[in-house]
């Protein structure tokens, strides 16, 4: 199992601005995108997730571009059974939504 301390890092690498990428966050990056390739790719490529419920929502993932929400779990207790269905669901919807653009490298 990953670390949450891995997820956190991984989406600062992607997102925060301003964010250097240590030799740590790219040995995490490498481990989070070796075990879950097609969240990585949605994260590098089209759109972000969020974890956690907030006011707006009581789901533990949520997959999101600027369309608005893409896909959402509210049933997983924990975060690896959330990034697994995340994980399942996309290597199914991204190429059929991404078809020219989607390549795992």
């Amino acid at each position: 199992m990953i670390e949450k301390a891995i997820y956190k890092c991984y989406i600062r690498a992607q997102f925060g601005k301003g964010f250097i990428l240590t030799h740590q966050s790219k040995n995490l990056k490498m481990i989070f995108t070796k075990q879950y390739p097609h969240i990585a790719w949605w994260v590098d490529n089209s759109g972000w997730m969020i974890m956690g419920n907030d006011e707006d929502s009581d789901s533990i993932l949520r997959l999101i571009d600027t369309s608005g929400l893409w896909w959402e779990d509210d049933t997983s207790d924990t975060m690896d059974k959330a990034f697994d269905k995340a994980e399942l669901f996309l290597s199914k919807a991204l190429i059929v939504r991404f078809p020219n653009r989607f390549k795992l490298a």
